[in-house]
Parts: structure tokens; C-alpha cells; sequence
């Protein structure tokens, strides 16, 4: 679980993938801001066809990682302090 969140970490803070889907948006309270959750659909040595992944699953993702996020069990506020959005890849 920890390699997990210091990849979302490190994702989060990276730029971002030339492609990417938006799946919604949760509240970072270090900022005070909803920022966006957004899905990768190209990086380094893959390409995801997010158009074919049925909604129910992405809103399943985004509930997982809304609940973790928001409630501050994800990250530690200094990092969420440098978040303007949250990459899944």
C-alpha cells in the first residue's frame, strides 16, 4: 500500500502525460480547493483506451481514492500542500 501512495505522490507532482481523463474531482484541504482526479491514458511504455472503460469502474476508482484522499490517510499535509491534481496511471 505505501509503494502505492508514493507513486500516486509521485505522479501527482510530475507534469502531466500528454493525454489524460478527467474522472472527477476531490477536495485538498491543505489547500482548501477541489482539485481534479485524472486518469493517464498514455506514459512511459503504455496507452490505456480510457473511452472503453465503463463508468461504473471509474467511479468506483474515484470513490476509493476520494475516501483515502479526503480523509488525509493518503498523503501527509505537506505533501498535499504541492497537489494541484491527483494522476491515476
Amino acid at each position: 500500500m505505501q509503494r502505492l501512495v508514493n507513486q500516486l505522490l509521485l505522479e501527482s507532482l510530475l507534469e502531466p502525460p500528454s493525454e489524460m481523463s478527467q474522472i472527477g474531482h476531490v477536495l485538498n484541504k491543505a489547500l482548501n480547493k477541489q482539485i481534479p482526479v485524472v486518469i493517464a491514458e498514455s506514459g512511459d511504455g503504455f496507452k490505456r483506451l480510457t473511452g472503453v472503460i465503463d463508468s461504473a469502474i471509474k467511479n468506483n476508482a474515484l470513490a476509493k481514492v476520494k475516501e483515502r484522499f479526503e480523509n488525509g490517510s493518503m498523503f501527509k499535509d505537506d505533501d498535499m500542500k504541492q497537489m494541484e491534481r491527483l494522476q491515476i496511471t
